[in-house]
């Protein structure tokens, strides 16, 4: 007689399924990518190492310490441009973001004016010819100046989609995040360990990744479904070709120490989440931008202030996926949705454009995006839809500032608009 097997946990089953997946990107890419350039294997390092890069401006900065003047002043590239393919051994770069929104219906309105204060940091400390080991960190102060916070703001209009990502609700200073990278085999396999914020590491994306750059809505610029936040972890990474990638996240959710709390993630019995990632791009004669990602997750132990005699879980998949179709255009498509103890939605499902020099205006940005969510909780199973346009305006090197409007209706039957302004300063 047989015995009956236990079934198999969600992470046996999401191994075997990124396997999989894996298995069959593989062969395609293998198959195409022999038609197309390859990426060189000293290709430049960046701190988001899923952002697939400008292949012209990759080759141009190959071996620089700065950039070359004439090539900075044509593309009018930011500061931030500047950080991201640096070659300096230890790299700096602050910013400052503030923004500002009025939203109003036929009955009421109300206001939120917010800013965040950060400083970024990659660092190579470490270089041998078989390993590297690199140093990546990010530490923001967000305040809420004026208005309603984000919750609060969305309430008082009757509907429960956030228009922007920014949490806070008074002064806040926080550690982001804060981890080693060692980089094996030619930079093929990533093994990281420190506080790690899952979602920033894998569906950050260069025109759909944060309000703080190009779309305001949390839905088009940030996750709001995973119940995922920034802790004590470990991510590992295998690059298959230089178009395809697998790995996994393990990190605490709910740390007792804010800033970093390894000893909760190696012997504490607190939140955690388990998340599995397949990265690809799309081979291109051209080098057009692309960066997909698929991910799936499974936390468990939430909510224990409020239920601390039973671990609440969570589980859920999420999609990003940012293509350039033609010459200066980029689709954004994003995709998620959770059962359990999610966030904000239970879904959220968004598609935009993004136009790069517009009107010939090299430098600026334009992007507009349809979105739906699905409430979660109170909101279970209703539905509102959205838009969200934005123009970004190339001032300076250090500065950029940007316009945007959001229009809602509401699962209330009811029209809810949202325009705003938005300055960023890096240095």
């Amino acid at each position: 007689m047989m015995k009956n097997f236990p079934p198999l946990p969600h992470w046996a089953w999401l191994l075997f399924i990124l396997a999989i997946l894996a298995i069959l990107l593989l062969n395609v890419s293998m198959a195409t990518a022999a038609n197309f350039p390859q990426r060189d294997s000293s290709r430049v390092e960046h701190p988001f190492p899923q952002q697939m890069v400008e292949k012209e401006l990759e080759e141009a900065f190959q071996n620089q310490q700065e950039w070359p003047h004439q090539l900075k002043k044509e593309r009018r590239l930011t500061n931030f441009d500047h950080w991201n393919y640096s070659q300096k051994r230890h790299a700096f770069l602050s910013y400052y973001g503030a923004g500002f929104q009025q939203g109003f219906n036929a009955h009421r309105g109300t206001h939120s004016l917010n800013h965040s204060l950060g400083v970024f940091y990659k660092g190579t400390w470490l270089e041998r010819a078989n390993y590297k080991m690199k140093v990546h960190g990010r530490v923001e102060q967000n305040s809420l100046l004026s208005g309603a916070s984000t919750a609060q703001f969305s309430k008082y209009l009757g509907m429960f989609s956030a228009v922007n990502g920014f949490s806070a609700s008074g002064h806040e200073l926080s550690l982001e995040y804060l981890y080693v990278q060692i980089l094996f085999f030619n930079d093929k396999l990533d093994i990281s360990i420190g506080k790690i914020d899952p979602l920033f590491s894998t569906l950050f994306s260069s025109y759909s990744g944060w309000d703080r750059m190009t779309f305001f809505s949390k839905t088009l610029a940030s996750d709001p479904v995973p119940p995922i936040e920034a802790g004590f972890g470990v991510l590992m990474e295998y690059h298959l070709t230089d178009y395809l990638s697998i790995g996994a996240i393990r990190n605490n959710l709910e740390e007792r120490n804010p800033i970093m709390d390894p000893a909760s993630f190696f012997f504490g019995k607190g939140a955690v989440n388990t998340q599995g990632f397949l990265r690809f791009s799309l081979p291109s004669a051209k080098n057009r931008y692309s960066y997909h990602v698929l991910t799936y997750y499974q936390a468990e132990g939430l909510r224990q202030a409020e239920y601390p005699n039973r671990r609440e879980k969570a589980t859920g998949w999420a999609y990003v996926g940012n293509q350039e179709v033609a010459k200066n255009l980029i689709v954004a498509a994003k995709a998620s949705r959770g059962w359990g103890s999610v966030d904000k939605y239970r879904a959220a499902y968004a598609l935009g454009l993004v136009k790069k020099a517009p009107f010939g205006k090299v430098g600026d940005q334009f992007g507009a995006g349809l979105m739906v969510n699905e409430g979660a909780n109170a909101y279970a199973g209703k539905l509102e839809y959205g838009l969200d346009a934005y123009y970004k305006v190339y001032l300076r090197p250090w500065m950029t500032m940007s316009a945007n409007f959001q229009a809602y209706y509401g699962f209330n039957h009811q029209m809810n608009y949202v325009p705003g302004i938005r300055i960023m300063l890096t240095y």
